[in-house]
């Protein structure tokens, strides 16, 4: 049996986010946005994670805090410090 990814807990900074209105070919196909979110985190490297509207709408560039993942999945972040 495989062992699912660690949690992982590191301190990070907003860099920017995004919103994603995909194209159907079909008009009357639901439209739903997707919401992603760029960190930057401690040794340099920037990681793009897809958000829940809710999260979305609470992050603002330049915000601080601690992000935790699993693999590419967004679970939660705690803000330290909000520009």
């Amino acid at each position: 049996m495989k062992t699912p990814p660690k949690i992982k807990q590191v301190e990070s900074f907003v860099v920017t986010k995004r919103r994603h209105h995909p194209h159907h070919l079909f008009k009357n196909a639901p439209k739903s946005p997707s919401y992603f979110v760029t960190f930057e985190i401690q040794d340099g490297s920037q990681l793009e994670l897809e958000v829940p509207y809710e999260y979305f709408t609470f992050f603002i560039e330049g915000d601080e805090g601690v992000l935790y993942y699993q693999d590419r999945a967004f679970l939660s972040f705690e803000r330290t410090k909000r520009l």
